[in-house]
């Protein structure tokens, strides 16, 4: 709007001088003939060099005003297109506004879950850890239980061959006993002598093999009850203590008759141990106790009870313990 009173400013500014004619004549003039009268006088010349720079700037300023009125469309036209961006940029921004917002939700919801499955994995990592152990555990006992049968085994083997010796020379005897026999009845009266005898030593060697067999369990071959091992526990028990006194009586030193007797005690709560399906022999040194013993074979101090139940038969007081006594682990 400016713009258009400007021009029209300029417009009336040039209007007198544009439509401005000869000045009127005086009255009672009388106007020039140019026809009757070849001598009057012509317009000024600077007149008509006015008169055309007039119409000239004219002519420009209406050609600027064009200028000016098609720059004033563009102008228009491209705040139009301004404002138009200014609202899609705002629309935009609005969108983007939201998007961060999603994506912020987004990101604290994926950080919330990452923490739980952080907490979930150092779980699972520690209890990977204690089942590890357990195995570690489960395995040496493992071992120990396998060293403990490769020794029944050789033992069994020892006591096979020795009752097939025996029964060897029982045949043996035998036939030379029907030997001696067939040679004269002379001799029959040393013959039944050297056969009483004879037949002695096979009742020893039976009642032997009787022994022999009711040391070992049904699987492997033998008699054994659970009973009668406990039993046979119980006096190897007792005399391991008697020797244990002599010997700390005496000087304190480990005789033969206190290791004989520990060997003893160890077979025989071996072979019940074995009857029972325990987990094996536990052999007490200084200083132990029924907890600390159940804590390191059973995994926990508090099931000391079971062994005092398991070992009734050779534990005379549970609260004190004898240095070399075997004890079942149930």
């Amino acid at each position: 709007m400016s713009t258009r009173v400007f021009l029209g400013v300029i417009l009336l500014s040039l209007a007198p001088t544009l439509v401005a004619g000869p000045e009127p004549a005086e009255p009672g003039a009388v106007a020039p003939d140019d026809a009757s009268t070849g001598g009057s006088e012509a317009p000024p010349e600077d007149c008509r060099e006015q008169t055309r720079a007039v119409l000239s700037e004219l002519d420009a300023t209406r050609a600027r005003v064009r200028d000016l009125e098609a720059e004033l469309r563009s102008a228009r036209t491209e705040q139009e297109a301004c404002e138009q961006r200014a609202g899609e940029s705002a629309q935009a921004a609005a969108t983007l506004r939201a998007e961060r917002d999603r994506l912020s939700n987004r990101l604290e919801t994926l950080e919330s879950q990452c923490a739980t499955q952080r907490q979930g994995l150092a779980k699972a990592r520690r209890e990977l850890e204690a089942v590890r152990a357990r195995l570690a555990e489960s395995e040496e006992r493992a071992a120990r239980d396998e060293s403990k049968i490769r020794g029944l085994e050789t033992r069994l083997a020892e006591l096979q061959a020795e009752r097939a010796r025996l029964e060897g020379e029982l045949a043996a005897r035998g036939r030379r006993i029907a030997a001696l026999q067939r040679e004269s009845a002379a001799e029959r009266v040393g013959l039944r002598t050297r056969l009483a005898g004879v037949q002695r030593e096979l009742g020893q060697a039976l009642e032997r093999i009787h022994v022999l067999e009711s040391r070992l369990p049904p699987v492997s071959g033998g008699t054994a009850s659970v009973e009668a091992a406990r039993q046979r526990a119980a006096a190897a028990a007792r005399a391991y203590l008697e020797a244990y006194r002599r010997a700390r009586a005496s000087a304190g030193e480990r005789t033969p008759e206190l290791a004989r007797a520990q060997a003893a005690l160890f077979h025989a709560q071996a072979l019940l141990a074995g009857l029972e399906g325990a987990r094996g022999v536990y052999t007490v040194t200084a200083r132990d106790s029924l907890s600390q013993i159940a804590a390191r074979t059973l995994g926990n101090g508090n099931r000391w009870i079971h062994i005092h139940a398991a070992n009734r038969h050779v534990l005379e007081d549970p609260n004190h313990l004898t240095p070399g006594l075997v004890l079942v682990i149930p």
